[in-house]
């Protein structure tokens, strides 16, 4: 079954006026029901007060936005997967979304959806879990998401994975996120089970207690050719906290400018890393933004400083005190991925 906005690039709205759910898929739904061009607003349920995905129900969906829903009682203000229901979502946001308990944006339980080019900002949960929270769910991936501006009261600002979960993102942006451990994410209760991050930038975060950035409670997750930045800390650990339990693996990582320190704790240094207080220690030439890129927005920096720099400019890539043309190969010979 397909359900579509008629109309290209619209969305049509549900809107739950704050009394029922916009969306339930009760039971054994597959990839090819087809959920496309909706916005779901004001839906209120006791869980799931957007969409609820029950008992192996796993549709596609693409480009919906779930916006302003909530659950009154317990979990998945924006969305709430359970008993082994695994949807695919594409290109959907969960924004303003809210949570009595855990996982403001979406919540996960023994469920492992894949979330592909998503946006989760701006939600709150009562608990943990501020844009996402999870348990008990295995292999949840997330590529090319952004999780911002979420807030939680207690474990995971902007995501909490926790209680025998692992959660598998790739080239994911996680900032501007609050929570009382893990500003940024957490990673619970995992012992055995391995958690992974590529290319992932984590920056901007706050916790009101540890882990600015990550916090790691039994867990080890593998973390590689990620950035951890500008994240802060009330007490320890700005850029990750773990646990004497907890030993990630880093490599390919540049952790700086965090407070008030790096990382307390141990991790498993598997080379190439880079943690230092002056992030300018770990850039690659060209990358004037410190974002781990040096894309068109490098450029547009070199170019909009060209000639006019004075000093210390974030556009002067040799560091000879002049934008110049030479700047500019430089962006162009270093574009891509920083290693």
């Amino acid at each position: 079954i397909t359900i579509r906005c008629s109309v290209p690039g619209a969305h049509a709205v549900l809107d739950g006026e704050n009394s029922r759910r916009g969306i339930f898929c009760h039971s054994g739904e597959t990839a090819g029901t087809l959920i496309d061009g909706f916005k779901v607003i004001r839906g209120s349920s006791p869980w799931g007060g957007g969409a609820w995905f029950n008992s192996g129900s796993s549709p596609t969906l693409k480009h919906c936005i779930f916006e302003d829903n909530t659950a009154t009682t317990t979990h998945g203000g924006g969305i709430y997967c359970s008993n082994s229901s695994n949807p695919s979502l594409f290109n959907c946001t969960m924004r303003n979304n809210s949570a009595a308990q855990m996982g403001g944006g979406i919540d996960i339980r023994q469920s492992s959806p894949a979330l592909t080019g998503c946006v989760i900002e701006y939600n709150t949960a009562g608990s943990s879990g501020g844009g996402m929270y999870m348990e008990y769910s295995e292999g949840v991936t997330l590529v090319d998401c952004q999780i911002s501006d979420n807030t939680s009261p207690s474990y995971g600002g902007g995501l909490c994975c926790t209680l025998y979960s692992t959660c598998n993102l790739t080239r994911c942006n996680i900032f501007n996120n609050d929570g009382e451990d893990g500003g940024g994410v957490c990673i619970d209760a995992s012992a055995g089970l391995v958690s992974t991050f590529t290319d992932c930038h984590i920056h901007d975060n706050a916790a009101n207690d540890d882990g600015g950035g990550v916090v790691c409670y039994g867990s080890s997750p593998i973390l590689e050719s990620c950035s951890i930045s500008g994240n802060t800390a009330a007490d320890k650990g700005g850029g990750m906290y773990c646990s004497s339990s907890s030993s990630p693996t880093f490599a390919g990582m540049n952790v700086c400018g965090n407070g008030p320190e790096q990382v307390h704790g141990t991790y498993v240094d598997n080379g190439d890393n880079c943690i230092t207080e002056n992030c300018n220690e770990c850039l690659c030439s060209g990358d004037t933004d410190s974002d781990g890129d040096v894309d068109i927005l490098d450029l547009l920096n070199v170019l909009d400083q060209y000639s006019t720099c004075t000093e210390n400019c974030s556009g002067d890539v040799d560091g000879d005190s002049d934008v110049d043309i030479e700047d500019v190969l430089l962006v162009i010979q270093g574009w891509g991925s920083c290693p």
